[in-house]
């Protein structure tokens, strides 16, 4: 009876931390639930220590920390919904002993807590079992074989020294013409500039998607998602392609030449690999966005003073602004190390929240940190204002600081790097993922794109490249892999709830011109 005292406060320690994921359970791994959940069961431990030497009774005790978690561990609407049913059982409980003539005693209250903490753990358990249901099998299939059948399965190549190569996503930096277009910004002065440093800038460059997880998953992989992860068209849930973003075909191949991956930490955790050789964060401990969010979300927000003392916490503007400081200081400290390296770094920095002004100084905003477009104005006019004004201002800001990167990367680099700068997507003033007539084609399928490729010939990148065929070019041209180059093909989804189900568009829809 003792071990039930002990056992119900675990079982709602799990509860709490599922019930937490479900809203996120879209973006985010389930995986990402055992490092938050060890620390919680640990936190739980230590309290029951406490407990135990101070009460005396493990009966009691079993109560008492059952009360902790709802209190520190539960979101505040499932606290609101489960806490009640417990208070109406323990009610019940104590009516029925009152009927009886009988006193209560914390044994029988233990085993009641107990019952109610099995019957919601199965109940989590069915959900979970749910949520993974409509993932066909063809998936895990190929999943199992992705580190077995790479792209290529030998390239002939003899060199003293590899390039350095570096893949920075610009998320949601837009193409030339569409910034003068709909955003009435002039970019050549800074296009001029690259091309002086020997970059090529296609004119014509389109992403193949809209959304970060596909376009950045088809470039890695060489190939549209279709083809290398099947079987997803019934699945709502994004981090699915997160394996292809860790293990891609392009990171396996160079793995294979000896080569080093490097990785930053980002705030969105599909593209946050941080199972690279070498993983950069401004703290040696990064908080998930799962951990964020939980953190945020229950008592144990008033943690956050003493986490971010030793971690860093993605959960403010300032905590953003150091990220995106933070990365391009770092990135060029890559050419002082030893041997060949694969840099992986997804910018935020295109993306709202806009929280720099056009000198670098930060932009004082209200409200809850967030990665979501900005779309709480009061009107749509004020909306796309404040949207323009952010986006131009915080580029003026972010070109001074790339073309400071680019040129100390070229400065320190032994052998010339190899250096892409690419966005994923254009910007995302006009999308409305849930209707394509109400979507700017043309503003979200126009991404910038700038290549650094030294001795190649400008000429062999096409003006009209898709983004799925970046690695094709850097692999023909610098490893005599000799790949095809795809056919340009562009996806747009039918529905948010189904997000893999795709609607194949023509270059009609994408490029005209939006009202």
């Amino acid at each position: 009876m003792k071990r039930m005292a002990l056992i119900h406060p675990v079982l709602y320690t799990f509860i709490a931390v599922f019930y937490l994921y479900l809203p996120v359970s879209k973006s985010i791994s389930p995986f990402e639930m055992l490092r938050p959940l060890g620390g919680m069961l640990i936190l739980l431990v230590f309290v029951a220590l406490v407990l135990l030497k101070t009460v005396k009774n493990t009966n009691e005790a079993g109560v008492y920390l059952s009360l902790f978690v709802f209190a520190f561990y539960f979101e505040r609407s499932v606290f609101e919904l489960v806490f009640p049913v417990m208070i109406a059982i323990l009610l019940i409980y104590f009516l029925f002993k009152r009927i009886q003539k009988r006193q209560a005693n914390f044994k029988e209250v233990n085993i009641v807590l107990g019952l109610l903490g099995f019957a919601l753990f199965l109940g989590g358990v069915v959900k979970f079992v749910q949520l993974l249901a409509d993932i066909d099998m063809a998936y895990y299939q190929q999943l199992s074989a992705l580190e077995k059948q790479p792209l290529l399965t030998e390239l002939n190549v003899q060199r003293d020294e590899n390039p350095d190569i570096y893949y920075l996503i610009l998320d949601g930096y837009g193409r030339a013409d569409i910034l003068n277009e709909l955003y009435g910004f002039d970019n050549s002065a800074f296009i001029d500039e690259l091309n002086a440093r020997g970059f090529v800038v296609p004119e014509l460059v389109r992403s193949n998607y809209p959304q970060t997880v596909f376009s950045v998953s088809s470039t890695l992989n060489m190939d549209y998602f279709q083809s290398f992860a099947p079987g997803l068209d019934d699945s709502h849930l994004w981090w699915l392609l997160e394996p292809y973003v860790d293990e891609s075909q392009t990171r396996l191949l160079l793995e294979e030449m000896d080569y080093q991956s490097v990785s930053f930490a980002v705030n969105w955790t599909v593209t946050d690999n941080h199972k690279t050789d070498i993983y950069y964060s401004p703290e040696k401990i990064n908080v998930s966005e799962f951990e964020n969010y939980l953190l945020s979300n229950t008592l144990l927000k008033m943690f956050i003073p003493l986490i971010d003392r030793i971690a860093y916490v993605p959960a403010s503007y300032d905590a953003h602004r150091e990220l995106i400081n933070y990365t391009l200081d770092t990135l060029p400290n890559i050419a002082n190390l030893p041997g060949d390296y694969f840099v992986y770094a997804h910018l935020l920095a295109f993306h709202p929240p806009f929280v720099f002004d056009e000198n670098g100084s930060p932009i004082n905003r209200d409200g809850k940190f967030s990665l979501n477009n900005d779309e709480n104005y009061s009107g749509e006019t004020e909306r796309i204002e404040k949207y323009i004004h952010g986006y131009v201002g915080q580029m003026k800001y972010l070109n001074k600081r790339i073309l400071e990167m680019v040129d100390e990367i070229v400065e320190r680099s032994s052998t010339p790097p190899i250096i892409i700068l690419q966005a994923d997507h254009g910007p995302g003033m006009y999308v409305d993922f849930a209707s394509i007539e109400n979507t700017c084609l043309h503003e979200r399928f126009s991404p910038f794109v700038a290549y650094y490729f030294p001795g190649v010939d400008e000429k062999t990148v096409p003006d009209d490249i898709t983004l799925v065929n970046t690695f094709r070019v850097v692999f023909n041209e610098y490893f005599d892999a000799n790949l095809p180059l795809l056919q340009n093909q562009y996806y747009f989804g039918e529905t948010p709830r189904y997000p893999y189900r795709m609607q194949e568009l023509d270059l009609k829809q994408i490029d005209q011109v939006c009202q």
